[in-house]
């Protein structure tokens, strides 16, 4: 039933240019999928499931730093009852990842992960003719209107740096606050992020683990460092975190101008970067003010007035009076601008990896009767 749903034959016609024919979705190939350490499981099932479904066997090349992981899922699969073939995982290196893009049976490359690693497999699989999606790096908006319920989005706010340590590509990084309400948000925000407390993230009462690796830590810490020195006052928030070069101390940036250095990145950790703004208007401006367009979030008590500010908010993704767009697998999923293209998930998703086939038909022939005949053929 899925299939059908998703992948069945399409027909079209048309009296302007008589002509009846229909749309088939084929396999393609071979996929190369690319995905990252924060969500080790979800992230490398997201890429292969839409490529199954339209008939494609995929190479999984995961995260270099849990190759656990890796091998765990797909044998996971296997157990289950996928055939062995269907997707295979392989510990490659950079120079095996473009040996693999530059062969003639791959036809789709897909990657989850940074601006950086995104630009650099997009060229690869654009200098060979290749289809890529790309779902990158966000600075996602999280706009409060004045009519907001300013209790509630404190509390959606915390619990979108702080889930997975703030390392989420469709996470609110940027807090954009009216005036009336920036006091009380930033007075709400300090006081109800007092009791964070850092420890191990296997423990239950753990609200701040560390970062996924040191590397991680130290982009995190020097760009608070970097923000400082551009003239942003910093804030640290909750319990002081432990010595050792793993951790980030949760931290409220605030008058973090345009000529600021970190302006325009993304803070892949537990940073909240919050800007006054004087107007609705200014709100959007500064939202789009962006080289990303991930995701992002608008809070009002009037759904209606938050998703007419949505409309105007140039990203991928856009929820309502929630901590991050947790999209549903239903409903596609990616960016725009330096967040990357094309999408996952939905019926979009899913036929990114097809091959769309138009198949004309000869004159005198109903498309609709004709895929009628064929009785589940196609």
């Amino acid at each position: 039933m899925k299939r059908k749903i998703l992948l069945a034959p399409r027909p079209v016609s048309s009296t302007a240019a008589p002509f009846e024919g229909y749309i088939a979705y084929r396999p393609e190939g071979v996929v190369v999928e690319i995905e990252p350490w924060n969500f080790p499981y979800y992230q490398a099932i997201r890429g292969f499931a839409p490529a199954m479904l339209c008939g494609n066997t995929v190479i999984l090349k995961h995260a270099s730093i849990l190759p656990q992981c890796a091998a765990a899922i797909v044998h996971v699969l296997y157990d289950a009852g996928l055939p062995r073939g269907v997707w295979q995982n392989l510990y490659a290196t950079h120079a095996q990842v473009e040996r693999l893009i530059s062969d003639d049976r791959v036809r789709i490359v897909t990657l989850t992960g940074s601006e950086a690693a995104g630009a650099k497999i997009a060229q690869l699989a654009s200098r060979h003719l290749k289809k890529s999606v790309m779902e990158l790096g966000g600075s996602d908006p999280f706009i409060i209107l004045d009519d907001a319920d300013i209790e509630a989005t404190i509390q959606l706010a915390i619990m979108g740096r702080c889930f997975n340590a703030g390392q989420v590509c469709a996470s609110p990084k940027r807090m954009i606050v009216p005036d009336a309400l920036y006091d009380r948000f930033v007075a709400g925000l300090k006081e109800s992020t007092a009791q964070l407390r850092p420890g191990d993230p296997a423990a239950e009462d753990t609200t701040v683990p560390p970062m996924s690796s040191r590397e991680q830590a130290a982009t995190v810490n020097d760009q608070i460092r970097r923000a400082i020195e551009g003239g942003a006052s910093a804030t640290p928030l909750g319990h002081i975190v432990p010595e050792g070069d793993t951790w980030v101390q949760p931290t409220l940036l605030e008058n973090v101008e345009r000529d600021n250095p970190i302006f325009y990145e993304e803070i892949f950790g537990p940073v909240w970067s919050v800007y006054r703004v004087s107007s609705e208007e200014e709100a959007i401006r500064l939202a789009n003010d962006s080289c990303y367009g991930l995701g992002g979030t608008v809070h009002s008590v009037n759904v209606a007035h938050a998703a007419r500010v949505a409309a105007r908010v140039d990203t991928g993704t856009v929820a309502i009076n929630s901590p991050v767009p947790a999209v549903p697998a239903g409903m596609p999923f990616g960016g725009v601008k330096r967040s990357g293209f094309g999408r996952e998930m939905g019926y979009e998703g899913v036929r990114e990896f097809a091959n769309i086939q138009s198949i004309l038909l000869p004159e005198g022939i109903s498309a609709a009767e004709f895929l009628s005949s064929l009785s589940g053929k196609e």
